[in-house]
């Protein structure tokens, strides 16, 4: 989005969680927005946020010594990315601006839940007819 006075604002990212996966520079199996640990995710904890400025210092670092810029980014969860596009956009948090994934996050987990709950109540052979 760009503001009246032609800044370039980034107030938003829509997309599956595999494109926020790779927006934020995550791993598949984490989630783009916190440090949950892959075995916790869905557990109802409340876990560190990332923060742009904290990957921004640590993006910097590939303009360095590459063996420090790998070895930070596997301590901080974060694919080695050079120069990911949101590192210039000041006015924006990528982070913060991902949105609710509601076919992957929302109706694949309910509809997995409910199958569960159907096959506790009737039993697998009735649920497979």
């Amino acid at each position: 989005m760009a503001s009246g006075a032609g800044a370039i604002i980034f107030a938003i990212f829509v997309g599956d969680y595999p494109k926020q996966a790779l927006v934020t520079c995550t791993f598949n199996g984490q989630c783009p927005k916190c440090l949950v640990p892959c075995g916790q995710l869905g557990k109802y904890d409340s876990f560190l946020l990332y923060t742009q400025s904290s990957m921004i210092s640590t993006y910097h670092l590939a303009d360095g010594d590459m063996h420090q810029f790998h070895q930070t980014c596997h301590e901080a969860r974060v694919k080695p990315v050079v120069n990911p596009f949101w590192a210039s956009l000041p006015l924006g948090d990528i982070f913060v601006s991902i949105t609710l994934d509601i076919l992957y996050q929302m109706l694949q987990g309910m509809v997995k839940h409910l199958i569960q709950w159907l096959i506790g109540i009737f039993g697998p052979s009735v649920i497979d007819v």
